[in-house]
């Protein structure tokens, strides 16, 4: 069950009702068939099922859950109502329809394309999106190029990257991996196995840079690079991290060994890394080394998704990598650290009533006119 924030007009015009809610999340598609004269083209024939002297929209389930995915703002602990109990769902004789609240405000998410709606119902990962930029500028595709590589770890990396995706949805449609229930949810997840492959590949480098004596870098916790990596790895992956708030979270992981480099001596109680409002109040003057993907070339990115994103790492990535792997460390960390705070607190499953997922279309009926 996920719940919204605020539905400030559960009832509205009955003659507007389409309008401020289909016509507001869809509004292109809404707009090009209003102003279509060809009505013919989209008028199909009405089920006998249905009242003869009401008008339904006929559309499909993925229509459906876009709408929601679109809408829906996850509130945790609060006493707000239930999306799906919102749509008033009525089951006649093997139909099902429904009624559309009101959206209120443009939804801030409309800013995914369609195709990348389509891929996070498919269960590709909330964060996805077909281009992202890192926090340097470099332009990349989405390293989930296919639902196989959603248990791998390069799209964790390219989370911790960037902090130019836009509004991740609230809710999102990974696949379960375990019927049991987890002590934290995103453990019965592909997030699950995404982070294992993310320690698989830590401890990977880390025995590269024991070959190599150490890295060319001094790390000043005296400590290997991977190794200081590592250790936040299993701190993000205890019981008793996820259940922190998200500021402790991050200052845990910014206090780390592995950020000296980018936190130095600095005595704030307020995160850095990440932080524009706090880049402004804080006087260590080392800001402009806060986002660490901001000195990663694109060659260097693309290398490092790989890396991640691969069970077997080619000679050049690791060579490609090499100069820039506390960076990459750090970048992974704080990728790490985002998903788990979204699957802890603010995500949650899309799902609706198995006989509702099931229809192969939906009728979506105007307000009764008693709720003018």
């Amino acid at each position: 069950m996920f719940h919204v924030n605020v539905r400030s007009t559960r009832l509205h015009s009955a003659t507007g009702c389409w309008d401020q809610t289909l016509g507001q999340v869809f509004n292109r598609a809404w707009y090009f068939m209003n102003a279509d004269s060809d009505v013919a083209k989209y008028t199909a024939k009405k089920p006998h099922q249905l009242a003869l002297n009401e008008d339904y929209i006929q559309t499909d389930i993925q229509t459906l859950k876009a709408f929601i995915l679109l809408t829906t703002d996850v509130c945790r602990g609060c006493e707000t109502e239930d999306a799906v109990a919102l749509l008033e769902f009525q089951r006649s004789r093997g139909l099902v329809t429904l009624h559309l609240p009101t959206s209120g405000p443009m939804p801030a998410n409309t800013q995914l394309t369609k195709f990348e709606i389509d891929r996070i119902i498919e269960g590709y990962p909330p964060f996805y999106r077909e281009q992202f930029e890192t926090t340097g500028g470099v332009i990349l595709p989405f390293p989930t190029k296919h639902s196989g590589h959603m248990e791998r770890g390069a799209w964790v990396l390219s989370v911790g990257m960037t902090t130019s995706s836009g509004p991740t949805p609230c809710l999102y449609n990974m696949q379960r991996i375990s019927h049991e229930k987890p002590d934290v949810y995103w453990r019965g997840t592909y997030v699950l196995t995404a982070f294992h492959m993310i320690g698989r590949t830590l401890a990977q480098l880390k025995a590269y840079e024991k070959r190599h004596g150490g890295h060319c870098r001094s790390n000043p916790t005296s400590h290997a690079w991977c190794q200081d990596a590592l250790t936040c790895f299993d701190m993000i992956m205890t019981s008793e991290y996820s259940s922190q708030p998200w500021a402790l979270k991050k200052e845990q992981v910014e206090v780390s060994d592995l950020f000296k480099s980018i936190m130095g001596d600095c005595s704030c109680y307020r995160t850095c890394i990440g932080d524009s409002d706090h880049s402004v109040a804080c006087g260590r003057n080392q800001h402009e080394k806060k986002d660490p993907a901001k000195v990663l070339t694109r060659e260097q990115c693309i290398a490092a998704l790989e890396l991640f994103n691969n069970y077997q790492h080619t000679e050049r990535n690791l060579q490609i990598v090499w100069l820039v792997l506390p960076e990459i460390l750090q970048s992974v960390v704080l990728g790490m650290s985002e998903v788990e705070q979204y699957f802890s607190y603010r995500g949650q499953k899309l799902e609706l009533p198995r006989d509702v997922a099931e229809q192969r279309y939906i009728y979506i009926r105007r307000c009764s006119k008693d709720s003018n």
